[in-house]
Order: C-alpha cells, then structure tokens, then sequence
C-alpha cells in the first residue's frame, strides 16, 4: 500500500535571489571586499553605474550593512543619489520612519573605519529623511573627510540642527559642500530662518579643512561677514571658497578681499554668476568695480614693503562667467597667473620688479640699506651686500620665470650697477681709493 505525503514547498528565496542583477552583483563585491570596489552608489534611479545598490526587498539593507561593518575595509566614498524616476528604499523613504528593519544598515555604517567621504544628492526628493538620518550616523565617528551635500535637501523646521551637528562632529573635514541648501541671512524669505551662522560657527575651529562650497545659498553682504574671520585665522588652512550664486553683492566681495590681506592660504575664490537679488533684473558684479580692490590685494604698489606684504597665494578668481577683455583685466589674470608659482620670494620679487621699475636705483630706496649704519662719525657699506644678494636673488627669479625676454626686459645687471653707483654717492669716502 503506497502511502502519499504532500508536496513541501519550495525552498524561501534569499534576499539575493530577490534583487536586480546590479544590487546583487554589488553586495556580493561588498560580503567579498572587493578592492576594486571603493564608491558604493545608492542611487534611487535604476542607473547601471558600477557598483549601485537598491533594493525594496525587506532585509537588503540590514544584509549591506552587516558585510560594511564586518568585512569590508575598501569602501572609501558613500554616494547616495535620490534620481529622478525612483527612490532609495532606506527608512525616511516610501516606508514608515518609524520602521526599524534597515537598523543595521546604520549600525554598519556608524562602525565602519573606511568611508571618508559621502556625497548626498537629493534635488528630486527634498523632503526626504535619508540624508538626515546618514549625518546622524556619522556624528559617532570621526572618518569623514568629505561631507558634500551637492543639492536639495530641505533643512527647515529644525532639521538644520542634524547637519550642524555632524559638521562639528566630523573634526577631520577637509571638504564641505553646503550646496542649494536654503542657507541664508536675515531678511530673505526663501531662507526662514536656515542661518548662515550657526553652520560657520560648527567648522570655524576645523583646521584640516581646505574647501567650503555654499554654491546657491542666500549670503549676501551680511553671508560674507560671517565667513571673512575664516579668511582672517592665521591658523586657517582652507585653499577654496566657492560663493557661486549666492546673491553676494559687490560691498560683500570687498569685504571678502579685505579679509584676505594676510591669507596665506586660500587659493581660488569663485563668485561667478553672484547677483543682488532673485528678480530677474540679474544686477551682477561687474568685474571693473571690484578690480581695484582685487589690484591692491594682489600688488599694493604705495611701497617696495606693500609689493612684499601683498597677497602672493591667491591664484583662481571667478566673478562672471566672463572676463570683459581690456587692460586692468589682463594685468589681472597676469597677476594671479604669476602667484602659481610655489615659490613666494620669487613672486614678491617679480612684481616689484614689474611694478617698481627703479627698484633700488635711486637714493630714496638705497637710503633705508645704509641709513641705520651711518652715524656723524662713521660710514660704513654694511647695507651693500644685502643690496647685491637681493638682485642675484632676482636674477634667480627673472631665470625662473616661464615670460619669454623676461631677462632682458627687466636687465638685472644694469639695475645692480645703478644700485651700487648709488652708494657710492652716498658715501663717496668709502670708494676712495687714496683714503688708504
């Protein structure tokens, strides 16, 4: 007598066997720790871009998660893209906030050593709470060099309070972008009371940072007094600020030029496309007003002293999308071409050579050399020497310099012999040769 038993079921799918062939191909790459695997895209879109990641299979981001935090050492970028014909399936998405299932995702996250930089793009999904939930993760570690929140994510209603936190947590920032954020200062509506302050005050003690982005906020005048004592630390080390269209107006780039003056740092300032306000009356900064200012930052020309003191690191300014071609323009860019060079002496040097063509050759700028050493009984040609070191020292810089006929036109020799003859006016006892 044969005895019949049901049917059993086929065996449950894995969460793998669940998932798109990219996000499965993914996570195995992550589980394996993949060398070749060092940015993890989380894009909401089905984008092929190696190494993306998305699934609405209940589990998938607790399984990522657990092999970031076990395995995995070569993740170094996190890049999470919202897309514009999809969403990332993270709690703070179409699911409840209140659900509990991608914990481990964040507890991955909040453990891992290797990300140092994560990037958050959410201009199709503003109100999302997945890049806020991200940031809190990473205020209990220190591993993030790079936060860049690259467009559209919506800090009011004191949700701001997430990201200044993280931006004082992460000591170790090198880079910041704060792009299209809503930031702003009083007396602008779109900003409601998403402050510039309170997110400078969280970075203005970071010393490892070297960019600051707030591409597409509101500043205005009173953005740019909030950021120049960043300019004005002389224990600062950022090397770009970009204020692209942020409503900066020309009294706001004047003060972000003062602050300037004894920066030895900051190499690239981009104002492009700044206008005064949202209307469509773009009054945008003409680069003709602000030259002079930009002239006497670069090369204060009232004295050989002003020429050395003047800013000799700045060398990438953007104020339009266009430079209006005519002279100061073209001295301009030769300027900041000529602060390219890592070599500070010799780019002090230059510009005194170009913009104080009697250098040193007359007795007005040989008499400070030898005025402290000379007494009503005593002269003396100690200054002489500092005198010739300082032209072999330009003849050094002039040969350096890429110009072409450089040497000729500024004719070092010549000067030298000028400076010499100099002393010896001034002291013509001291090349008698019958004194002896």
């Amino acid at each position: 007598m044969c005895t019949f038993y049901p049917a059993l079921p086929p065996p449950a799918p894995n969460i793998e066997d669940k998932m798109d062939d990219l996000s499965k191909e993914t996570l195995q790459r992550v589980k394996e720790n993949d060398p070749k695997l060092t940015t993890l895209y989380l894009y909401g879109s089905r984008s092929e871009v190696n190494g993306r990641f998305n699934s609405d299979v209940d589990g998938a981001y607790s399984q990522l998660g657990e092999y970031i935090l076990g395995q995995n050492t070569h993740i170094k970028i996190l890049d999470v893209n919202s897309g514009y014909d999809g969403h990332i399936h993270l709690d703070g998405g179409p699911r409840s906030s209140e659900d509990d299932s991608d914990h481990e995702f964040y507890e991955g996250l909040k453990r891992n050593s290797s990300i140092q930089k994560l990037l958050l793009n959410f201009s199709y999904w503003p109100g999302s709470d997945i890049p806020l939930q991200l940031m809190k993760t990473y205020q209990y570690n220190n591993n993030l060099t790079h936060l860049h929140i690259e467009d559209g994510i919506d800090l009011e209603n004191g949700r701001s309070t997430i990201v200044i936190e993280t931006l004082r947590s992460c000591q170790n920032l090198i880079s910041v972008y704060l792009q299209q954020c809503g930031i702003g200062t009083t007396g602008f509506s779109r900003s409601r009371g998403v402050h510039l302050l309170p997110f400078i005050d969280a970075i203005r003690h970071h010393h490892h940072l070297e960019e600051l982005n707030l591409d597409s906020n509101t500043l205005r005048h009173v953005g740019c007094e909030i950021i120049a004592p960043l300019l004005e630390d002389p224990n600062t080390k950022l090397q770009c600020l970009i204020l692209r269209a942020t409503c900066t107006d020309r009294e706001g780039v004047k003060v972000l030029l003062n602050s300037l003056a004894n920066n030895r740092k900051l190499e690239r300032l981009i104002l492009d496309n700044c206008v005064t306000n949202w209307t469509g009356n773009e009054n945008r900064i003409d680069p003709n007003e602000i030259s002079p200012y930009l002239f006497q930052l670069l090369c204060n020309t009232s004295s050989l002293n002003s020429i050395y003191s003047s800013n000799h690191t700045m060398n990438d300014l953007s104020l339009a999308r266009h430079w209006s071609r005519n002279r100061v323009s073209s001295e301009l860019e030769s300027l900041l071409k000529l602060n390219k060079n890592t070599n500070k002496g010799h780019v002090a040097i230059m510009k005194i050579l170009q913009y104080h063509p009697n250098v040193l050759t007359d007795s007005s700028d040989v008499e400070p050399f030898f005025a402290d050493w000379i007494s009503d009984d005593e002269q003396t040609l100690k200054g002489l020497p500092y005198v010739v070191d300082w032209f072999d020292r330009a003849k050094e810089a002039v040969v350096a310099s890429s110009s072409k006929g450089a040497s000729s036109a500024f004719d070092i020799g010549k000067r030298k012999l000028t400076a010499i003859y100099q002393f010896a006016r001034a002291m013509p006892s001291m090349f008698d040769s019958n004194k002896w």
